[in-house]
């Protein structure tokens, strides 16, 4: 959990499954996800369970892969809008054992960021 003292938690415990279902059919490999959190509600907050999916497809090519999705993520407040966006990455080996995976993603909806974009380091041990 995280700390409560130090405003970086809500000090409840939180819950969720994820059920993920990709086809692999080379080159191209789509994919489905549905995620269900049960958020812990402290005294004076009214969250709500929430539900995220996306939906999207990666192209593979060698070691390489693009990947695109669509994303909708419920929002945890009533207070707040729901998140509709499409995230691009490319993911490629830098060595044998890190990839880097640079990633972009574009909101569509009031309840996600106008644009987003970072790097992201994978170590195979």
């Amino acid at each position: 959990m995280g700390q409560k003292s130090k405003g970086l938690s809500t000090g409840k415990a939180d819950i969720s499954g994820k059920v993920e279902v990709t086809y692999i059919s080379f080159p191209f490999a789509p994919f489905v996800s549905v995620e269900y959190q049960v958020l812990g509600t402290p005294p004076g907050f009214e969250l709500r369970n929430t539900i995220n999916t996306s939906i999207g497809t990666a192209w593979i090519k060698g070691t390489n892969a693009i990947i695109t999705s669509y994303d909708y993520n419920r929002a945890i407040s009533p207070m707040v809008k729901d998140g509709h966006s499409l995230f691009a990455a490319y993911s490629m080996p830098v060595s044998k054992k890190v990839r880097l995976t640079l990633y972009g993603i574009k909101g569509l909806s009031a309840g996600s960021p106008d644009v987003e974009a970072g790097a992201m380091f994978s170590l195979t041990l």
